[in-house]
């Protein structure tokens, strides 16, 4: 998908106000990250899919996105917390191939910087930190995860109400 509206991907400082912040981060601190993950895949990554505390967020935020991407009519899409951990963590690059036309990349949480490449540019985020980007039409992934590094990440992402994401969920109803 080629969005007209792209432009050059930029990290928004303190994405949540610091008393949501630190609200999240308690609030995930008691996930029980051997039992409540969703799923892990082949690159080793720990993913939380749609819990109705994250997608609560995702909601929540709707209006810094539409000012943010500059569009009044974008939905919410759907939310992730990733926990990359493992020495063999890792983020491939990519175009992302669900509903991210509009993303949040939120870094809640690094131990050391493990910076995002974004059409061959590197972006490095601190906690509270998010890039802000096109998913879809932004080639993008990490180099090499840092052995012992843990880095816990936030994802929210939208998209037009004309998405064929909000077409299939309608059809599988």
């Amino acid at each position: 998908m080629v969005n007209s509206k792209v432009k050059d991907p930029w990290i928004v400082d303190n994405f949540f106000k610091q008393s949501d912040y630190t609200s999240i981060i308690n609030k995930i601190n008691t996930f029980n990250f051997n039992q409540e993950w969703l799923w892990s895949n082949d690159n080793m990554n720990r993913w939380f899919h749609n819990s109705p505390y994250i997608t609560n967020i995702l909601i929540t935020n709707i209006d810094k996105a539409r000012k943010d991407f500059g569009s009044e009519t974008l939905l919410p899409t759907y939310a992730t917390v990733a926990l990359y951990e493992n020495d063999k963590s890792s983020l491939p690059f990519h175009y992302d191939s669900n509903a991210c036309t509009y993303s949040y990349d939120v870094c809640l949480y690094s131990k050391e910087p493990w910076p995002v490449t974004i059409e061959g540019k590197d972006y490095v985020l601190k906690a509270n930190q998010a890039i802000a980007m096109y998913g879809e039409d932004q080639f993008h992934g990490r180099p090499p995860f840092t052995p012992g590094n843990k880095v816990l990440m936030l994802f929210l992402h939208y998209a037009e109400p004309d998405h064929w994401y909000f077409n299939y969920k309608e059809k599988t109803r």
